[in-house]
């Protein structure tokens, strides 16, 4: 009886072979498993970036509040007309590049409620804006309206914002001598600003200020 001889030069040749997928599959393998550290990587950047934004634009609001109440005596009661820039309705000078990370650059816009459409530009009213320009503008709260007793009709109450849309007043009631001025804080922060990894988020608040009759 013969048993099958395997040479040396069979055996050898069958081992490349063998190494080559251990490595191909190796290779696969770290492949993976790098491409998942990354992606969690790239998550977890991302959840931190937000959250730095956010806290920047917040401190933006704060500072925007800030403002406005120390300026509180010479803010114009007077209605503000809107043309075609967002800026015709400042209340006061918007605030650029406030400091408050030291990777991200917020401005703060301080939006005046108080204001009208200009009638020749926008002879239809808020229907002759273009949908951008809508969810630009803030609320339309003409100055004192609602002052002394009462409650509103509207749905709306004095520092809350649930009418967001412009085309629409907040009614607003208070105690009797008091006349009120709303504004529109929007802070907006940026994370790499003017580059391509260019981050910006935004957040909004209305505050409403009492003047004395």
């Amino acid at each position: 009886m013969r048993f099958p001889v395997f040479s040396k030069h069979r055996t050898r040749a069958m081992a490349l072979p063998m190494t080559l997928v251990f490595i191909l599959l190796g290779a696969v393998l770290v492949g993976v498993a790098l491409y998942a550290v990354e992606n969690m990587y790239s998550t977890s950047r991302q959840v931190v970036t937000e959250t730095r934004l956010y806290n920047a634009a917040q401190a933006g609001i704060e500072e925007g509040k800030k403002e406005l109440w120390e300026n509180k005596a010479s803010l114009d009661t007077e209605p503000r007309e809107y043309i075609d820039d967002i800026s015709d309705i400042y209340a006061l000078d918007a605030l650029e590049d406030i400091s408050v990370d030291p990777e991200i650059s917020v401005t703060v816009e301080l939006l005046d409620c108080n204001y009208f459409l200009d009638p020749d530009d926008h002879p239809e009213g808020f229907r002759s804006l273009s949908n951008d320009s809508r969810k630009e503008l803030p609320p339309q709260v003409p100055f004192g309206l609602g002052s002394g007793g009462g409650g509103g009709s509207g749905g709306g109450q004095i520092g809350y914002s649930n009418i967001i849309d412009p085309n629409r007043n907040i009614a607003m009631s208070g105690g009797t001598g008091a006349l009120y001025q709303a504004f529109v804080i929007r802070a907006t922060a940026f994370s790499s600003k003017g580059t391509q990894k260019e981050r910006v988020l935004r957040i909004e608040t209305m505050v409403v200020i009492s003047h004395e009759e």
